[in-house]
C-alpha cells in the first residue's frame, strides 16, 4: 500500500510539472504573438496607425478656407472621388483685390508708390474706384532669351513696329463693394492721379 502511494504522488508531481511547464510555454507564445517589443506592442501600434490614417483621410472629405473667399471652377460632382493631388476647385481670395496696369516705360519716372488712382472697369460703366499704386514691376519676360522664367510677360500691340515696354503696375483697389463686387480677370482702365498733398502728373 505504501508503494502504491508514493508511485501515484510521483506520477502526481510529474503532470502537475508538466502542467506548469505547459503554461508557461503557452504564457511565452501569447506573448511573443502580443508582439512585445521593447514594452511596446507592435500588433497594437499597428492598428493605430491604420486608423489615424483613416481619420486623416475622412478629415481630409472636408475643406477649410483659411480665408473667407469665392470657389470658382469646381470640377466634381456628388458620388465623384478626388484623387490625392487633384485639384478639384479654385478658392478666390476676397480679402485684398488689386488690378495690374500696364504702362509704358516712357511713363515710370512719373508714377510712384502711394499715388492715388481711379480705376474703371468694363464690368461698371462709368462707375469710378479709388486705388493706390502698391508697387511697379522691376522685370520682364523677353522672348530672345536674355531673361530668366518667372517673369511678367506682356505682350506688346504690335509685332512690325518697335514699341515701348510695358511695365506692370499694381493698384491696390479700396474695399470691394457689395452692389458692384470685383472679379478676377475683369478688364479695367487705370488714371494715375498723383499724390493727395502734391501737384498732380
Amino acid at each position: 500500500m505504501t508503494a502504491n502511494l508514493v508511485l501515484v504522488a510521483v506520477c502526481g508531481a510529474t503532470a502537475s510539472g508538466a502542467a506548469v511547464a505547459r503554461s508557461r510555454f503557452e504564457l511565452e507564445r501569447a506573448r511573443k504573438n502580443l508582439g512585445e517589443s521593447d514594452g511596446v506592442n507592435a500588433r497594437r501600434a499597428a492598428a493605430e496607425a491604420r486608423l489615424y490614417d483613416a481619420q486623416l483621410n475622412v478629415d481630409y472629405c472636408t475643406v477649410r478656407a483659411p480665408f473667407d473667399g469665392y470657389v470658382t471652377n469646381l470640377n466634381i460632382a456628388v458620388g465623384e472621388y478626388a484623387n490625392q493631388g487633384q485639384q478639384v476647385f479654385a478658392l478666390v481670395d476676397d480679402r485684398n483685390w488689386y488690378v495690374v496696369a500696364n504702362f509704358r516705360e516712357v511713363f515710370l519716372e512719373e508714377i510712384r508708390p502711394g499715388m492715388r488712382a481711379v480705376v474703371y472697369l468694363m464690368t461698371y460703366p462709368g462707375r469710378a474706384f479709388q486705388g493706390e499704386v502698391q508697387g511697379i514691376g522691376w522685370a520682364l519676360w523677353q522672348k530672345n532669351g536674355s531673361s530668366v522664367r518667372g517673369l511678367p510677360d506682356v505682350e506688346p500691340n504690335l509685332n512690325w513696329v518697335r514699341l515701348a515696354q510695358r511695365f506692370p503696375v499694381r493698384v491696390i483697389l479700396e474695399p470691394p463693394n457689395a452692389d458692384f463686387p470685383y472679379r478676377m480677370g475683369q478688364t479695367a482702365v487705370v488714371t494715375i492721379k498723383g499724390f493727395d498733398d502734391g501737384p498732380e502728373p
